[in-house]
């Protein structure tokens, strides 16, 4: 891990990023009225390099994207097995990320809902096998459309 890395990372940094990151919802509240206003991101990522670049000087928006993207992912990773935990009945995972519960504000942002078809399997199964002998009966007609044109 180089040291940029490990300055960010740090229990001295960190905690004060994400808190200003939370402060900035327009980078991660989805609902929120300037999440598609690139002018409010551009703002909220300039503050946070700015921040960054206290404890690292050759800081850039690349670089905190980057970090913002790890961090996000870890603490997706942890409370998916929380949830996963949860829901199997077994004992509640316990997260070992240290900076979990600082990220707790993003748990109903980063919730998957589960997509509902109204198509059962049996006729699913008979959709497939009606469209594939749709798509032989569809070549076969191209095959003869060729032999008129030659």
């Amino acid at each position: 891990m180089s040291a940029a890395a490990q300055m960010f990372l740090s229990p001295n940094f960190l905690p004060t990023f994400i808190d200003e990151y939370r402060n900035h919802q327009c980078l991660w509240r989805v609902k929120c009225k300037e999440y598609s206003n690139k002018t409010s991101k551009q703002k909220a990522y300039s503050h946070l390099v700015e921040l960054c670049k206290t404890v690292i000087p050759d800081c850039n928006s690349e670089f905190v994207k980057k970090k913002i993207d790890l961090i996000r992912g870890n603490f997706r990773r942890e409370h998916r097995k929380v949830i996963d935990s949860k829901r199997s009945g077994e004992t509640v995972h316990v997260p070992k990320l240290w900076y979990y519960k600082l990220l707790l504000f993003l748990s109903d942002q980063e919730e998957v809902h589960q997509s509902i078809t109204s198509v059962h399997s049996a006729e699913n199964s008979q959709l497939t096998a009606s469209n594939q002998a749709d798509g032989d009966v569809f070549s076969d007609i191209d095959e003869h459309q060729e032999e008129e044109l030659a």
